[in-house]
């Protein structure tokens, strides 16, 4: 048995030491403009499925939990009426934009790498390849790599002309398992990259992404999409869990090793990659950057930043609400967080220091599967 299930209370008197260890510790002062975006019951507001909110500057206590959500959606729906619908996604602007659909399609491909049966998956005749948002993939390679348990997929996507890098993450039966490797692998990694200097990263993603199959087979693949489609192609790296984790990895190494000048990464409940040296690297190198994270998921307050790791930019925070007028029954609601990477409103406003042990909403991103596994009912 874990030993966050274990000793819940212990948790919570190391968050109460954390916080009185002083300034070393305490969360950065960051802008608090925030931008949202919700999807369901608020869709009428968009012109678009592309569609972004700019919002006016609100005050912090504006965020300060507990969430009243009755008050925190209508609050939100004002905003959403009140401020122009802007389409056009560029993260590098002095605004953000936020790409919902496209983000959308990159959670149903990374979903598909959960698909056990290898062989419909490099076919794309499996069941979730069958979704019209990923219509006309072709893969180029899918390797597991059965030593290290992990696997990618490789492919080109015409519809975007890009090449698509997934990774998955854990199996949902190995879960608990690979929690507790966190207490084994806690030690860093320092990159060797060029202006990367203090940049450490966690020693168990390393050796899951440089020792195992994947890397080498990755670069390989995505050079053979270069070669085919030529260099104006944009590079999208995605992972769920561990796999965003590495898929940050992925993204430095295709990016320096292949000369790659288009490179974007969107990730779904990843953990802490590495220090706050790496956090500033990785966001000097790779512009276009999405890490979503998902209501009381717990992965992302691992490993803890008490314990000198730190999250990358932008941080998407996805909340559900119970509505009955929307199709699923729940409204989805997408918070754009600040620039810092542990927006202390966003994710960490409710689950730092080990605070949330959610594993459903784990599995959950953006209305799509995470996991497939004997016990579960779910088709692939």
């Amino acid at each position: 048995m874990n030993r966050l299930r274990r000793f819940p209370v212990a948790w919570a008197v190391v968050a109460v030491l954390a916080t009185a260890l002083g300034p070393s510790l305490a969360a950065p002062e960051v802008d608090d403009r925030h931008e949202y975006v919700s999807d369901g019951s608020m869709q009428g507001y968009f012109e678009s499925g592309e569609a972004v909110q700019y919002l006016r500057t609100l005050r912090p206590s504006d965020f300060e939990p507990p969430f009243d959500d009755a008050t925190y959606f209508k609050r939100e729906e004002i905003q959403l009426q009140e401020y122009a619908v802007v389409d056009g996604c560029d993260p590098t602007s002095p605004t953000i934009h936020f790409p919902l659909n496209q983000s959308k399609t990159l959670a149903a491909f990374e979903s598909i790498s959960y698909c056990r049966d290898l062989a419909s998956l490099s076919l794309w005749n499996c069941t979730r390849c069958q979704r019209p948002e990923v219509a006309g993939f072709v893969v180029e390679d899918a390797v597991y790599d059965a030593s290290w348990d992990v696997f990618t997929y490789v492919g080109y996507f015409p519809a975007w002309n890009a090449t698509i890098v997934s990774i998955r993450g854990t199996n949902s039966h190995d879960f608990w398992n690979w929690v507790e490797d966190f207490d084994y692998w806690r030690s860093k990694y320092p990159l060797s990259y060029p202006g990367a200097k203090g940049a450490k990263i966690h020693s168990g993603f390393y050796k899951l992404w440089a020792k195992s199959a994947l890397k080498a087979n990755t670069t390989a693949a995505v050079q053979r999409l270069v070669d085919k489609y030529g260099t104006n192609q944009t590079t999208y790296v995605i992972g769920h869990s561990m796999g965003g984790a590495m898929a940050d990895l992925a993204a430095l190494w295709l990016k320096f090793n292949l000369s790659l000048s288009d490179v974007r990464v969107t990730t779904f409940g990843q953990p802490r990659t590495g220090n706050n040296q790496f956090s500033d690297f990785f966001g000097k190198m790779i512009n276009h950057s999405w890490r979503f994270t998902h209501a009381r998921d717990i992965v992302p307050s691992l490993p803890y930043e008490f314990l000198g790791y730190y999250h990358t930019a932008r941080e998407i925070w996805q909340r559900d609400t119970l509505d009955p007028s929307s199709p699923s029954g729940v409204d989805m609601t997408y918070r754009v967080c600040d620039g810092s990477g542990e927006d202390p409103t966003c994710h960490n406003s409710v689950c730092h220091y080990g605070a949330c042990t959610s594993i459903e909403d784990h599995m959950m991103y953006l209305g799509y599967p995470m996991y497939t596994n004997g016990s579960i009912d779910v088709p692939c």
